[in-house]
């Protein structure tokens, strides 16, 4: 006799089922959790790092954009600058050639033309004059100043290869007049006079420092002029040690050398150790170039602080999740274990109400019939094949009456009905000696 005649639910395919998504159900209760909020935890973290880095190269760039400005500045006074020495120097040489038979060093005219022009660079610029033999004169001259030979510098040995009406310059010397450190820009003469041949300016380093101070970017940034050699004529603030040094063999100036304008990032290996974004531009018409620094930390030290200020709060809001998650498993864990035990305790029921000899049907809270076991069948006379229909005519379903006892049954003198699980289902067991009303 098939379950279907009997009017049940097969209960083997409905066990499985139920099984199946009882098993689906756990792994989504088991791994869902979890896996949701990690791919959530995921993407969050994945979108903090992004923005993080977004807002790293975003303030590298605003920084780059403003030395630029700083950079165009610095390039614009120091040509400026040159342009002024080179002009300085010309004008002395056109006065020489125009005036050849005045004694050059004791010559009032000349004289004052050069002190006028060192009082408007404001020290920053003294003249000199270079004899045939080498020997170097101040204007004016003072009998009490030894006159120091220059034949053995490489600034003098420079300008006389390059030849009339061209300048050089050079890399910083101490000068053996002043002892003071400067960058010699000498020019050799249209011809001597009076037994001068080179017209030197001597800028002074110490002062060229001080004036590219104004326009550091403090503390960590610098401003130094570099020959497009490599030769690094100044650095502010000072480092004595590079100065005069050759550049050309490190990775960085190959930028330098290969670019008219443009960004680098320095390893700060020669110096502090201390990385630093560099803007550099080449000057116009003479072979220098201008390069700015300021110190990466400083460029990026707000960026730090938001950026720890973040992930702490995005740590805060991923450990409350893994906890709320972790209490939530729990929940569904304890919620699992009680639908197991009330599948338990119904395949129980079942089990036993096909296995007692005592008829049973069940209701549900209202009234309407659920099922019947074999024995109330064979109890009332009904035919395997009896419909839901034939099992109404042989019972009247009553109205709950009666006093429920402490153990969950009703009773009302023929019937004993019993309320299980959550109330809902009322499972009524007959004898065979008891005639139920149709």
């Amino acid at each position: 006799m098939s379950a279907t005649d009997n009017g049940f639910m097969d209960a083997a395919p409905a066990q499985r089922a139920e099984r199946f998504a009882s098993r689906v159900r756990s792994a989504l209760e088991r791994l869902g959790v979890f896996g949701i909020l990690g791919l959530m935890l995921l993407t969050l973290w994945a979108l903090v790092l992004w923005f993080s880095a977004f807002q790293k190269q975003r303030q590298l760039t605003e920084a780059s954009a403003e030395l630029e400005h700083l950079c165009t500045a610095v390039a614009q006074h120091t040509l400026a600058l040159i342009k002024s020495v080179d002009a300085d120097l010309r004008i002395v040489d056109q006065w020489l050639q125009a005036n050849p038979g005045i004694e050059p060093l004791h010559d009032s005219r000349l004289v004052d033309l050069v002190q006028q022009m060192q009082q408007s660079s404001d020290g920053l610029i003294q003249l000199r004059l270079v004899g045939t033999d080498g020997r170097v004169h101040a204007l004016p001259a003072s009998p009490a100043q030894a006159v120091p030979n220059a034949s053995d510098r490489p600034y003098l040995q420079e300008v006389l290869k390059l030849g009339p009406g061209k300048i050089h310059i050079a890399a910083p010397v101490q000068s053996r007049i002043t002892g003071r450190w400067a960058i010699p820009v000498p020019r050799q003469m249209v011809a001597p006079v009076a037994g001068m041949q080179v017209v030197v300016a001597a800028v002074d380093l110490e002062r060229l420092q001080q004036l590219h101070e104004r326009f550091r970017v403090l503390p960590l940034g610098t401003v130094s002029v570099v020959r497009k050699d490599g030769v690094l004529l100044s650095r502010t603030p000072s480092e004595a040690r590079l100065i005069g040094r050759n550049l050309s063999d490190q990775a960085f100036f190959q930028t330098f050398s290969t670019q008219q304008q443009g960004a680098a990032l320095l390893p700060g290996t020669l110096t502090d150790g201390q990385r630093r974004l560099v803007r550099f531009e080449h000057l116009q018409n003479y072979p220098l170039i201008v390069a700015v620094t300021r110190g990466e930390e400083d460029v990026l030290a707000g960026y730090y602080e938001r950026r720890g200020l973040v992930f702490v709060v995005v740590l805060i809001i991923s450990l409350f999740s893994v906890f709320f998650a972790w209490r939530l498993q729990r929940a569904q864990h304890a919620s699992r274990l009680a639908r197991l035990q009330a599948q338990h305790t119904s395949a129980m029921l079942l089990a036993a109400k096909n296995a007692l000899p005592l008829g049973q049907f069940q209701t549900d809270a209202q009234g309407r019939l659920i099922s019947v076991n074999e024995a109330w069948r064979q109890i009332h006379g009904l035919s395997g094949d009896a419909r839901p229909e034939d099992w109404k005519q042989r019972l009247e379903i009553e109205p709950l009456a009666g006093k429920m006892d402490t153990r969950g049954y009703l009773t009302d003198g023929e019937h004993t009905l019993h309320l299980v699980g959550d109330k809902r289902v009322q499972i009524r067991i007959c004898r065979a000696d008891i005639v139920l009303r149709d």
